[in-house]
């Protein structure tokens, strides 16, 4: 596994010796390791971002788009302040999402139908019976 070495205290995404992608936060607060599962949201004002994981925001310097970059397959951008987790939409509307925290988000209308697109595809994706090969890995996991 590539570990990405941050700097300038903007935030980067690498993947962990278990192979999970994380984003690295540097702030006045120091370090920390979010799991990019834990992501509800991320949010850009002016030049800072603020994560929005398990209940608690974290702000840091640095661009959103850098972020949708590193982090890719599973978020996007639905306006250009927000990149939401596509695992954590509870609903959505023409001119907003309901996040599972409660949260309601913006959707820009031009971002409205690559949104709906890219949200089903996620879900029938998550919904596809896993091959063979994973099922495997599976099963090796839970009798260790």
């Amino acid at each position: 596994m590539s570990i990405t070495v941050c700097g300038g205290g903007h935030p980067c995404a690498y993947k962990n010796p278990t192979g999970e992608k994380e984003v690295q936060i540097r702030n006045r607060d120091g370090i920390r390791n979010v799991p990019a599962e834990k992501i509800c949201y991320i949010e850009s004002n002016n030049r800072k971002v603020i994560l929005c994981a398990g209940g608690e925001k974290t702000e840091c310097y640095g661009k959103i788009g850098e972020l949708e970059t590193m982090l890719g397959d599973g978020f996007f951008r639905i306006h250009k302040g927000y990149l939401v987790n596509l695992r954590c939409v509870k609903r959505y509307g023409r001119t907003e999402v309901s996040m599972e925290n409660g949260e309601v988000l913006p959707v820009s209308k031009y971002k409205y139908r690559d949104f709906v697109r890219t949200y089903r595809e996620h879900i029938s994706r998550a919904k596809e019976p896993q091959s063979k090969e994973e099922q495997h890995e599976d099963n090796d996991k839970h009798t260790e």
